[in-house]
């Protein structure tokens, strides 16, 4: 089942034919506010390919300017800011099964051809329960909540905004940075070595990166250094992550009543999601140095 390959046209939501740029001189309003142009033009060009459904990026894309449309939009209005969440429940949970099946489908290295088999099966209720969720974000791609969730992104843009005296410049980089960044290492201060600590880290990771990208235009070379330090212990966490969740996945298939070749496959394929797990946690606290070196020398 397909949907329509035809994305929101941004003239009919409000938004017009021509980008808002800024450029140097402008005020940090109109940086701002070109920043949320530039994200939900990004979201409507994501949700054509989105709307099919075969092509993983499309949510991925999509949901990418979403994160980055909630890091910016607090400073100028909370009016979207549930219905943004709400849209990124809807992607999370295509993005995640995506994710887990392209995984599984890879990590079969070594498998010969009756285990590649079993695996297909064993994978059968999660590719299902993927297309399911993909169906029902079509239907919400194609709605009327999101099609106002649009025209108020539109609406957001072709409001004139300034932030008042005392709120100070939001596109200076050592502002922005910092609470994020305060926040990440006292995620790692007092954190203990459960996954779930590890994760919470990965998500103050994410909120640094995406702070830091949105400064990054009036930030330069130490800003643009702290984003790349940033995304790698994201991508280090991330991965530990994916990892956990597989495994809890490939553990549940397994337990509905498997025949004994498709729990012997789960048995190897958790193996290597324990794997992906020793080796994020051997590697993420030196990303993890990298990032407080790089922010240091930004928030000085």
């Amino acid at each position: 089942m397909t949907g329509s390959t035809e994305s929101t046209d941004p003239e009919a939501i409000g938004l017009p034919a021509a980008p808002l740029v800024a450029v140097d001189g402008d005020s940090p309003g109109t940086r701002l506010l070109a920043r949320v142009d530039t994200q939900l033009r990004a979201l409507l060009a994501s949700e054509a390919v989105a709307r099919v459904g075969a092509d993983p990026e499309g949510v991925h894309q999509l949901r990418v300017a979403l994160r980055r449309l909630r890091v910016v939009l607090p400073t100028i209005t909370s009016e979207p800011l549930d219905e943004l969440r709400w849209l990124g429940g809807q992607l999370g949970t295509v993005r995640d099964l995506d994710v887990q099946l392209a995984y599984f489908r890879s990590a079969t290295d070594g498998f010969d051809d009756d285990e590649l088999a079993a695996v297909g099966r064993l994978l059968g209720p999660l590719v299902t329960e993927r297309d399911n969720a993909n169906a029902r974000l079509r239907r919400t791609l194609g709605g009327r909540r999101y099609r106002k969730l649009c025209r108020t992104l539109a609406e957001v843009v072709a409001t004139p905004w300034e932030p008042t005296a005392d709120a100070g410049d939001p596109t200076d980089p050592v502002a922005a940075i910092a609470g994020p960044y305060r926040k990440l290492r006292k995620s790692v201060s007092t954190m203990d070595d459960s996954d779930d600590a590890l994760h919470r880290v990965r998500i103050k990771a994410k909120r640094l990166r995406y702070a830091a990208e949105l400064v990054e235009p009036t930030g330069g070379k130490k800003v643009r250094a702290l984003v790349k330090a940033a995304k790698r212990l994201q991508d280090v966490l991330g991965e530990h992550q994916d990892a956990v969740v597989a495994e809890e996945r490939i553990r549940d298939l397994a337990s509905r009543r498997r025949p004994s070749d498709q729990v012997f496959v789960a048995g190897r394929l958790v193996e290597r999601q324990r794997e992906r797990q020793r080796a994020s946690r051997a590697s993420w606290r030196t990303a993890y140095a990298v990032v407080t070196t790089r922010a240091a020398l930004v928030t000085k």
